[in-house]
């Protein structure tokens, strides 16, 4: 993927630059050429100062996934299609998710350009596909459940069209880890307080548990089901209705038992999962507002989001992306494409650097 016969030479600028290495230690250099190595690249410094001065050789992958995109994007030619194309690859697989929509526009406005925007798509959707299911086998591995969660909401919204025993295959991967992360056994996660409160209390909340799980599978269903007709967003829909039912349940036990600690913990394990549900239920339905150029709808959906969770790195960068489609008509689309086939696609749209 990454291979190339390319020698990328620059010329030196005398422009001293500040680059994080994976160590979390930073180095002070010029970057004098960037060479393929294998699926990877190696980079040719003149280091500035610090313990070892001087030209050396170093592999990309021993930089901080930003500090390696920069290098990589600083040295890439303006109309390099296929360098474009390279970079929105290593950028999206390293969750470098903005950069990477950003190289897939300039890839497309050169691909328009050179009449070649038909071969381009193809390789694209391939690409988006297989980077996307990277992402999630990944996010698993890592004990990553939310975000293997998001990565899956994109893969099945911007791909609607995958064979459906992959789709469910994805689909029962993510929830078997969801429900190994969330589930809790109040049997055994209360027993030191005695039998006959764990029991109280799983009377009391086993109910809501199961409410938790429907609202997750409403979102799930959702994520089934075509982007283009209406059945993904009623069943998103109603999965923002059920988080909001249980959250008031939630308030009135809160309430009801503000004083009983073991009370507390449960309350604010099945709140943190209700509003995480509810989060991801207003992310979709603004993936699917994006879609359909609807960008009002949108960016309500992404403003709920985030009064819920305004920390939410998903949702700040789905606004980001708003505000990106509205100065450059459709370029924003959240996923791995960045204009939907069924959009105009904008070709005065220039390159950000």
């Amino acid at each position: 993927m990454l291979a190339s016969a390319l020698l990328y030479t620059l010329s030196i600028i005398g422009t001293q630059e500040s680059y994080l290495l994976r160590d979390a230690s930073s180095i002070e250099a010029d970057v004098l050429a960037v060479e393929a190595e294998g699926d990877s690249y190696r980079v040719h410094l003149d280091v500035r100062g610090g313990a070892a001065p001087g030209r050396r050789w170093m592999r990309l992958d021993a930089f901080d996934p930003h500090s390696a995109y920069r290098i990589l994007d600083a040295q890439l030619p303006e109309d390099d299609l296929e360098g474009h194309m390279r970079l929105a690859v290593f950028a999206a697989e390293n969750e470098l998710l903005e950069p990477a929509r950003q190289e897939l526009a300039e890839t497309r406005r050169l691909a328009d350009e050179l009449g070649k925007g038909e071969d381009i798509e193809e390789r694209i959707e391939a690409e988006g596909q297989r980077v996307l299911k990277m992402l999630i086998h990944r996010s698993l591995q890592n004990d990553r459940v939310a975000r293997a969660h998001y990565y899956l909401s994109r893969l099945l919204i911007v791909f609607p069209d995958m064979p459906r025993e992959e789709k469910e295959k994805l689909l029962d991967e993510v929830t078997k880890a969801h429900a190994v992360e969330a589930g809790i056994d109040p049997k055994s996660f209360l027993e030191p307080i005695g039998q006959a409160k764990a029991e109280e209390m799983a009377e009391v909340f086993d109910p809501l548990r199961r409410k938790l799980t429907i609202a997750f599978e409403y979102n799930q269903d959702g994520l089934r089901e075509s982007p283009g007709g209406s059945e993904a967003a009623d069943e998103f829909e109603r999965a923002t209705k059920a988080y909001e039912s249980i959250r008031r349940d939630l308030g009135r036990l809160r309430r009801e038992h503000d004083n009983d600690f073991h009370y507390r913990i449960t309350l604010d394990r099945l709140d943190s999962q209700a509003i995480e549900g509810m989060v991801q239920a207003e992310l979709n339905l603004g993936s699917l507002s994006l879609i359909r150029g609807q960008m009002n709808d949108a960016t309500g959906h992404v403003n709920k989001a985030l009064v819920l969770d305004p920390g939410n790195d998903q949702a700040l960068a789905m606004r980001s992306r708003i505000e990106l489609a509205a100065n450059q008509d459709g370029y924003g689309v959240y996923g791995w494409r960045a204009v939907d086939p069924r959009l105009p696609k904008d070709s005065g749209t220039s390159r950000r650097r």
